[in-house]
């Protein structure tokens, strides 16, 4: 898990306590570089802020829903609630899920973004994504179809939304 962290003078990073996801890392690294030196602090004046995320696939291992979670830093005020953050690929949104991490004080905008999504990367590969976030974002994407899982006397009866079985 990354975790955020502020010096001494008051600069965001990270610190990786575990580096078992290659990727996570690398999209890590690609979000804080892209954070740090593509957002500035504008007091929560910008509709839209984007910042582009690379994944890459070095491993040469094709990755398929591979969870992937990175913090983002965000500048004070850019950002007053997860609702106004959305990720695109390809310029379409896909599933993500937003938390804040950290806030700023006074003022309680959101410091550091926690962002999770399932990622597909062909072995080799890269694949780009847009975060978006500001007054101006409101996300559509809709979370991946819940797993049912339902119990009676007899069995359990689970459904995927693809399709549905039972288990006795």
């Amino acid at each position: 898990m990354f975790q955020p962290v502020v010096d001494d003078r008051g600069k965001p990073g990270l610190r990786c306590t575990r580096t078992d996801l290659l990727l996570s890392a690398q999209l890590l690294l690609a979000a804080c570089a892209a954070g740090v030196m593509l957002v500035r602090p504008v007091a929560g004046l910008a509709e839209a802020t984007k910042v582009p995320l690379t994944l890459a696939g070095p491993a040469g291992i094709r990755r398929v829903r591979e969870p992937v979670t990175t913090g983002i830093p965000i500048p004070k005020g850019g950002l007053k609630s997860v609702k106004n953050v959305r990720l695109l690929r390809d310029g379409k949104e896909v599933p993500a899920q937003f938390r804040a991490a950290g806030l700023w004080r006074p003022g309680g905008s959101i410091r550091w973004l926690l962002v999770d999504l399932q990622a597909d990367v062909e072995a080799g590969g890269r694949q780009a994504y847009t975060l978006e976030y500001g007054r101006g974002v409101t996300a559509a994407a809709k979370p991946a179809a819940v797993v049912r899982i339902d119990e009676n006397a007899h069995a359990y009866v689970v459904d995927t939304g693809a399709t549905t079985f039972r288990v006795s």
